[in-house]
């Protein structure tokens, strides 16, 4: 993240959920069907 300057991550797994704050960056970790159902609801 610090290489491309990001402050915000996604992890996409099978089934864990949750988020993480570290160095003041956000990690966003979500099953993939969740945020497959995200993408084809926009």
């Amino acid at each position: 993240m610090e290489k491309y300057n990001l402050k915000e991550g996604l992890i996409l797994t099978e089934d864990e959920q949750g988020e993480e704050i570290i160095d003041n960056k956000r990690i966003i970790i979500i099953p993939i069907y969740k945020w497959l159902l995200e993408k084809l609801n926009k």
